[in-house]
């Protein structure tokens, strides 16, 4: 069977006149594409879902909302996906199955939203930054087992990272899934640093690199460089990480990308369809 092909998402829109929002394994999943299934549920008990489109071998996975509001750009980008896709299903070739994590961190967008629709909430008018973490006030991607620390930075600020890798119902249920589905890459979309990320990047792994080149040239996102021993490789980062999920990725030996949106408020629209559909034809080849 052809691989698997994961894409993990994490950005957001508002409902700003100039933004558009849009809602937008195979085998025992074929029969249900299209439609949505409970795959877990937030500390708080708020459900994780997915929603299937297309009905092809090829298995491609989008999660959204990892760090909740704060990236609620990611929700709305995995969602014009499905909508897209829905609206145009010849735009998806007929090899695929896209698999749609809309939100992965459900109870950090209520903790800024309050349960108000994401498409009817003004974020740009929001503190969103307690959005960021799930109820536990842990954040999310720095609860994978990729060089995991209890405690992790976010910039300059120190962060819980979980009493232990995978502690969170929510990084279990995207990690189960992912191996559920069996993936070849997964690609996380989060905001807002304007880049490509992609597991092994530090050491240049050509697995990965091969598609991050792929979505770069299609989108026009800032791609790093390996590192040459200096420590700076040009991510969209400057600072260390430990528990994310491309850590984790790429000790387990899976493709993964992150695509970094240009703000918080945008999905870069143009550039995202450009770049999983060219994804999407480098995995069909």
């Amino acid at each position: 069977m052809p691989p698997a092909l994961v894409i993990v998402a994490a950005m957001f829109l508002t409902a700003a006149a100039h933004i558009s929002f849009a809602q937008s394994g195979a085998g025992e999943h074929r029969a249900a594409a299209g439609s949505g299934e409970v795959i877990g549920h937030s500390v708080e008990g708020r459900p994780i879902t997915v929603e299937r489109v297309g009905s092809g071998p090829i298995d491609v996975v989008i999660v959204g909302g990892i760090h909740g509001a704060y990236e609620a750009n990611s929700i709305i980008l995995a969602r014009r996906f499905l909508e897209y896709y829905r609206a145009n299903p010849r735009a998806l070739p007929e090899e695929f199955t896209l698999h749609v994590i809309d939100n992965m961190n459900p109870d950090g967008v209520h903790r800024v939203t309050g349960g108000t629709p994401i498409e009817e909430f003004d974020f740009r008018s929001a503190d969103t930054v307690p959005g960021r973490f799930n109820a536990r006030w842990v954040d999310l991607n720095r609860n994978w087992d990729g060089d995991w620390q209890p405690t992790s930075y976010w910039g300059n600020r120190e962060v819980d990272a979980g009493s232990a890798p995978f502690s969170e119902p929510e990084t279990r249920t995207v990690r189960d899934y992912v191996e559920r589905i069996d993936p070849a890459v997964s690609v996380f979309y989060q905001s807002a640093a304007f880049g490509l990320w992609y597991s092994g990047a530090e050491d240049g792994w050509e697995p990965a690199r091969r598609l991050a080149e792929v979505y770069h040239r299609a989108s026009g996102y800032r791609l790093p460089e390996p590192d040459d021993g200096s420590g700076d490789s040009g991510g969209p980062v400057d600072y260390e990480i430990t528990g994310s999920a491309d850590d984790y990725f790429y000790e387990i030996g899976h493709p993964n990308l992150t695509v970094e949106l240009t703000n918080h408020y945008d999905i870069d629209w143009d550039r995202n369809l450009a770049g999983l559909s060219a994804l999407l034809e480098e995995i069909r080849e």
